[in-house]
């Protein structure tokens, strides 16, 4: 039973990875997540109880998080990187450029993610 649908699961994976597009920025978003992930981990002896993440809360302690704080973003990324992967797959055939366009818009997240945990990182440090 389980077997069939893995297989059918890794070919629909395969045929979504064979697109060059899709390919390079899925591979890419998932290296922007994991450096997102290991940038904390690098620097946790050094960072504070507290670290600002919410910058568009009022001055003050609501801006503040603890550092397991530093992970929703890449954490949340991991979750629309699979939520666009579902979504691309179910319409790769018909729809090519929007399922391009998820993949790219995925790698700008990331991007964006990796960047957001760097800058509180260098902030705090």
């Amino acid at each position: 039973m389980i077997g069939p649908l893995l297989s059918n699961v890794k070919f629909e994976i395969g045929t979504y990875l064979a697109n060059r597009i899709i390919r390079i920025t899925i591979y890419s978003s998932c290296i922007f997540i994991i450096l997102a992930l290991f940038i904390p981990l690098l620097y946790w002896s050094r960072l504070p109880p507290l670290v600002p993440l919410w910058f568009s809360r009022p001055w003050g302690l609501e801006r503040l998080t603890s550092v397991f704080g530093l992970f929703f973003p890449p954490l949340s990324c991991v979750f629309w990187l699979l939520t666009t992967i579902h979504i691309s797959i179910r319409l790769l055939k018909e729809h090519l450029v929007f399922s391009q366009i998820l993949s790219v818009v995925t790698l700008i997240i990331s991007i964006m993610s990796f960047i957001t945990v760097a800058t509180i990182i260098t902030l705090v440090i």
